[in-house]
């Protein structure tokens, strides 16, 4: 095999076709060492590059770019080595905070707001019923007319009844601190309120 035989053979395993009618020795001007050098790594990849395209690439700029990335690359080691904290640690937090801001948002309903309404009217009336009973007790209790055994039964049972009111107004009041209204008539004004299930599935 001739030199510019080898030349060629060369030339060919960079990925770069050079046409049969070249055989002097002297290599084409326009493939500057970089070029040579990205011909190689892109060969390298498995890929082939005709010569036209060879020609018509801009190594020059990707030559810049490759540059530039490597020495943001050296810079961000440089801080990681500085850094008190292991490799380990710092991809299971970017791991996790990949997880966290990536975590698909809760399902939205449409009836959310309505059903939110409904319940804080449910919650309102198991109030009023429980303070009708505790009231009904006391009457009990304080009433003259009332036989012994009936004024000892309200007597007991009027701890129990407290109980239960205490416990319907703490949960029509998380209710309604959650809705953002105090009265009746609001609530049942905002049963159909898009407002209010924007509210709710926020």
């Amino acid at each position: 095999m001739g030199f510019s035989e080898a030349i060629h053979d060369s030339y060919e395993l960079l990925g770069v076709y050079l046409p049969c009618v070249w055989t002097s020795v002297a290599l084409p001007d326009n493939l500057s060492p970089a070029k040579v050098y990205w011909m190689r790594v892109i060969r390298q990849g498995g890929m082939q590059m005709p010569l036209a395209c060879v020609e018509s690439f801009d190594f020059a700029s990707l030559t810049s770019t490759v540059l530039a990335r490597e020495n943001k690359l050296n810079k961000a080691e440089s801080v990681l080595g500085k850094c008190a904290f292991s490799e380990d640690i710092l991809r299971w937090e970017w791991d996790a905070q990949i997880k966290a801001q990536t975590k698909p948002l809760p399902c939205q309903h449409k009836n959310w707001g309505k059903s939110a309404v409904e319940e804080a009217l449910c919650l309102w009336k198991s109030r009023d019923v429980a303070a009708d009973y505790v009231e009904d007790l006391c009457h009990r209790i304080i009433d003259l007319s009332s036989v012994p055994w009936e004024t000892a039964t309200a007597e007991l049972e009027l701890e129990t009844a407290m109980q239960i009111l205490r416990k319907a107004k703490i949960r029509l009041k998380k209710k309604e601190e959650a809705l953002g209204v105090m009265a009746r008539q609001q609530l049942q004004h905002l049963i159909k309120s898009p407002f209010l299930t924007k509210k709710m599935n926020a």
